[in-house]
């Protein structure tokens, strides 16, 4: 074969100069436009390689996108599964203690540590739960006095012995010194109609607790001789920490989580200090009737300092607390979280110490805010000034206060070694002597620059910001240093970052360049021969896969043109978008965002009117199915804004697209981060918005890693395209997408069952998912065959809904609640039964109907439906009244329940006041109400409490815990709550009349309100006395209608103590006038 002429030759030479001078028609002209032909389609093919994907790249990345979801999800649900937040339990016999070990001092991990070395032993406690768990025990039952008290207290006693066996003389226990009467006066406001009429309630309330002293004990030399100090009661300049649980429960529920638990942990870590303990003294508050109002630990408390709506001196050894630990029951079953923290100091040691650290400052902000309509004793203790920690469950909210109310030892144990290990390290620092008495407040002891009232730091002292990852590694810093870090590291460090980052990428770009100047001369001239048989030979310094011209080239329009038709997607190596794209695309995230929240609307709204609980029993589904509909609208969002700019400004090529919304998304959340992660938590003083950091962390890197990709030429043997994308989507998604996950998962647990919010609650789960889907917005504009895709999508987006409106909203693990109470009004012997649920309209007829099906004794004619009409009231709760079979408290041979007696005549003193005692004892009963109707303008009134009969109205035993009473028209509440059975109280009750009386009433309003009015008498003042009991699981007469509901109800129905009543499930009431 003979070789080609060597490019010398004349003929070429001749050629050549044909094909650089177009004007001379020689030899090249046919071939020129073969040529020319094939560079066009050569173009045409690139170009369309840069504009449109293939349905099988489309496929693979979204298939990525999926891959990455999918493990997020894993990883989250894997952590958070039931009975996944503890290792196995360990293996010690009820009653046996280990010493435990100090977390704050160890180095191995915590994944690392033997169960063993927590050192609280569960089957301790979940012996004393089986054992306090047998019936509901309400303040005001049997059970709670005879049964549960009397275990405790049985405990205390054996616990002391054991103390005192052990050497130790300073353990003892109080259940006589707590005798304490503690009464609160405030104002109500009752919805009776409009306007609120207001209301002045008294509340009496004699302290019913267990309280345990557990000393601590100090090792000391004397002589050179090692001795321990044990710490007494006598020992006045002692400090304490205080460990509060409480023992009764609603009369619905068997107390298992709420609050069984926490007494069970409680008993259980009395006696592991007994064995092994702690420098500073313990002191257990197992305090009663805190469902009824946490009435126990105010009475324990006594009276806020400087009070003068609250009287009550609480227990002699409050005095020694400077902290406490709050053990408590929001659900039934799950792990313990520490929802609440009063200040960074004392979360820094639950931190430091909890072997299985589960915590979440989001909850800590959401009791503030009133999100969470629940109140514990940590509010009595924190309003005292105490620093504390409150530590609940929250699980499976659905089965709380109802009769199927369960808790696994597993829950136990992660409660008790959490607990345990954390009150460890309290009592073994400094912490606690660190703690300054100011006015009876606990503060503890800080830097003169944070104490400055006028510091910054000052309105940040004590808040902090505390989370844990997977139940595995807690998070916790000062608000103070996370807003400095938000405002000086991310705030401006990122943005010097980029742009020193710029800078650099722009003089390696120049240097490059530099190396290739000798190249430039053909680069220049792109009709010269050597170009055209060598086309490799051109300089890739700054060749661009998108076509975009980089800002710093010098280049020809000619070259440039030729530029824009030769990238393809088998490079990478593209420049940075210019500053107006990316502001322009920030413009189209917030277009995006505007447009989710919006869809959330729509859809929750719809899904109110079609099936508005579908999230109480398929929380998940519900997530799955508004994270699609995201999905669904950020892909239409984004095909629209592509058409509208390859229509205006020409075709984007993929990979300019994809880095525009990279960088985009990295200055959105930087925007973000400064408004609401340091601006609106600053003003706020919250921490729960530490997601706009970690998300701007994030989005800050992977748009770092887009710019810094934009200045690396390809190799020049690269086969394939570069795979950055990927990992700038591992870095939008995996971490934001755990962590928001996460939240997501401990927020449905906590409010997933609440019945209230309505559409709200969809749209708040629908806006945690908007930032993880959000990081899936370059990869939708990479991916490019919008059509498939949103086909693909909007299929499984209506398979999705249809699933979502046709699931039942309640089940027998999900269940719906229904409210019961009782009245009976004894002086016109006539009762009636209210039932009420919050499952919405038609609910509760179903619920009848299902009674009427089971009733078989009795005809469907003459069944609790057919009495019963439900009415709507708020939209979603229903209610109706009937008459029950069985008028209670009217067995033969059965006394009144209530007597109410005025013990002498009525008096009439000298200022024209009328003034009388009465007498009030309630059969088997501790908590009764006199309710004393409103008078007419200028009729006024007073309501006090007596403790004991025989006590004058001056005398100074009364002036001890008597508030001066209210005087004026308004209608007047005294409830009481006391210690003892069957004794009497006296309620004092004074009424003013007019100085010129009227005999007629001056309005339909004033008779209706109670004041009676006579031509020939003295206007009387209605009042009544109402009384409450709970014992229906003794077999009491009263509670055979209530029996009657409970055993008849469907699967997926529970009664549930709706505090209907203050005075409780059934109520009876007596009529009087004074």
């Amino acid at each position: 074969m003979n070789s080609p002429p060597p490019i010398t030759s004349r003929a070429n030479r001749r050629r050549a100069l044909s094909l650089d001078n177009p004007a001379t028609p020689l030899l090249g002209t046919i071939a020129r436009r073969k040529s020319d032909k094939r560079e066009q389609d050569e173009a045409a093919q690139r170009s369309h390689r840069m504009h449109v994907v293939s349905g099988c790249q489309c496929g693979s990345m979204y298939a990525v996108v999926a891959l990455l979801s999918l493990a997020v999800m894993g990883i989250v649900f894997s952590a958070r599964r039931p009975n996944a937040f503890t290792p196995s339990l360990p293996d010690m016999p009820p009653g046996q203690t280990l010493p435990g070990q100090q977390r704050a001092h160890t180095i191995l991990p915590r994944h690392l540590l033997q169960p063993a070395c927590d050192g609280f032993n569960p089957h301790t406690a979940w012996e004393h739960l089986a054992a306090i768990t047998t019936t509901p025990h309400p303040f005001n039952s049997r059970a709670n006095s005879d049964l549960t008290r009397k275990y405790i207290q049985d405990q205390f006693r054996e616990l002391q012995a054991e103390a005192i066996a052990l050497g130790r003389r300073n353990v003892r226990y109080d259940d006589g010194l707590d005798n304490s009467t503690w009464t609160r006066r405030h104002e109500a406001r009752l919805d009776d109609g409009e306007p609120l009429q207001p209301e002045e309630v008294l509340e009496v309330v004699q302290g019913d607790n267990m309280v345990m002293w557990v000393g601590g004990v100090v090792d000391s030399v004397e002589d050179n001789v090692p001795v321990s100090i044990e710490i007494d009661v006598d020992q006045e300049s002692q400090t304490a920490l205080l460990v509060s649980a409480h023992y009764d429960s609603v009369a619905t529920t068997y107390g298992a989580t709420d609050d069984g638990g926490g007494v069970a942990v409680a008993l259980a870590m009395i006696r592991h200090f007994i064995h092994h303990p702690v420098q500073h003294t313990l002191i257990f508050n197992l305090n009663n009737a805190e469902e009824l109002g946490m009435f126990g630990a105010s009475a324990f408390m006594g009276a806020l300092p400087n009070s003068t709506m609250e009287t009550g001196s609480g227990h002699p050894w409050k005095k020694y607390i400077r902290a406490f630990v709050n053990l408590e029951g929001a659900g039934s079953g799950g792990p313990s979280l520490l929802f609440r923290g009063s200040n960074y100091d004392i979360i820094r040691h639950y931190a430091d110490n909890a072997p299985y650290p589960h915590a979440s400052v989001f909850a800590n902000d959401l009791f503030p805010l009133r999100i969470i309509q629940s109140e514990t004793d940590y509010s009595v203790y924190t309003r005292h000034g105490l620093q504390g920690l409150d530590i609940a469950f929250y699980q499976r909210r659905a089965m709380y206060h109802s009769i199927t109310d369960d808790l696994p030892i597993q829950s136990l144990y992660h409660m008790g070694s959490n607990a345990q290990a954390t009150i460890t390290g309290l009592c073994n620092t400094p912490y606690l002597d660190s703690i300054e008495l100011a006015g009876n407040r606990a503060t503890p002891h800080r830097s003169s620059s944070s104490s400055e009232p006028f510091s910054p730091r000052a309105h940040f002292a004590g808040k902090g910001v505390f989370f844990d990852v997977l139940g595995k590694q807690m998070f916790i810093w000062e608000l103070w240093t996370l807003l400095l870090s938000n405002t000086f590291v991310l705030g401006l460090g990122l943005p010097v970052l980029t742009w020193a980052m710029v800078k650099i990428g722009v003089a390696l770009v120049k240097k490059h360049r530099d190396r290739t100047n000798r190249l430039r001369s053909t680069v220049e001239n792109p009709h010269s021969l050597r170009s055209i048989l060598d086309p490799s030979s051109q300089s890739l310094a700054e060749f661009s896969e998108d076509g975009s011209s980089a800002p710093l080239s010098p280049l020809n329009s000619h070259y440039r043109h030729r530029r824009r038709h030769s990238g393809s997607l088998e490079h990478d190596q593209y420049d940075p978008p210019g500053k107006r794209a990316i502001v322009k695309t920030v413009g189209y995230i917030t277009l995006i965002i505007t447009l989710d929240i919006g869809a959330l609307l729509e859809a929750s709204n719809w899904l109110e009117r079609v099936n508005p609980l579908a999230r109480y029993s398929h929380p998940w589904l519900a997530l799955l199915a508004l994270g699609w509909l995201l999905l669904v609208v950020n892909t239409v969002v984004v095909y629209s804004i592509t058409l509208f700019e390859a229509l205006v400004c020409g075709p984007v090529p993929v990979v300019r697209g994809t880095a525009q919304w990279t960088i985009a998304l990295g200055l959105w959340w930087w925007l973000v981060m400064l408004v609401i992660g340091t601006g609106v938590a600053g003003w706020l003083g919250t921490g729960a918005l530490y997601g706009s950091t970690v998300l701007a962390v994030c989005a800050g890197i992977a748009a770092l890693v887009q710019i810094a990709f934009s200045f690396i030429p390809p190799a020049t043997d690269a086969k394939g395209p570069r795979k950055v994308w990927i990992a700038v989507l591992v870095l939008n998604l995996l971490l934001p997408g755990i962590l928001i996950l996460d939240l997501l998962v401990l927020v449905v647990h906590m409010v997933g069952h609440t019945l209230a919010g309505g559409s709200v609650m969809y749209v708040a789960y629908g806006s945690f998912l908007i930032p993880i889907f959000l990081s899936m917005v370059p990869v939708i504009s990479r991916a490019r065959n919008f059509k498939m895709a949103l086909v693909s999508e909007l299929l499984m987006l209506a398979l999705l809904f249809w699933a979502l409106t046709s699931v039942e909203p309640f089940t027998d693990q999900d269940p719906a609640g229904i409210a019961f109470s009782q009245y009976y009004n004894q002086t016109a012997r006539t009762s009636y039964v209210e039932l009420s649920t919050t499952a919405g309209p038609g609910y509760l007829d179903r619920i009848l109907e299902h009674v009427d099906e089971r009733d078989t004794e009795s005809p469907s004619a003459f069944g609790t439906r057919a009495k019963c009409s439900p009415i709507t009231v708020n939209g979603r709760l229903e209610s109706c009244r009937f008459e029950p079979k069985h008028q209670v408290f009217e067995d033969p041979g059965r006394d009144v329940p209530v007597h109410a007696e005025w013990l002498s005549p009525k008096r009439e003193s000298t200022e024209g006041w009328r003034e009388g005692r009465l007498q009030i004892l309630a059969v088997e009963s501790r908590i009764c109400s006199v309710y004393l109707a409103e008078t007419s303008v200028g009729m006024e009134t007073e309501l006090w409490f007596e403790p004991a009969l025989g006590v004058p109205p001056t005398s100074s035993k009364e002036d001890e815990i008597r508030e001066p009473p209210a005087v004026n028209h308004y209608r007047k509440t005294l409830h009481v709550w006391a210690r003892e059975w069957n004794r009497a109280w006296v309620a004092g009750i004074r009424v003013k009349e007019p100085k010129q009386p009227q005999h007629q009433p001056h309005s339909q309003h004033e008779e209706e309100e109670g004041t009676v009015y006579d031509s020939k008498k003295t206007p009387t003042v209605s009042l009544k006395v109402v009384c409450g009991y709970d014992d229906w699981s003794s077999g009491q007469g009263y509670a055979s209608e209530f029996n009657h509901l409970r055993t008849h109800l469907p699967g997926w129905t529970r009664i549930r103590d709706g505090g209907m009543n203050p005075e409780g499930l059934f109520t009876v009431g007596v009529d009087m006038h004074f």
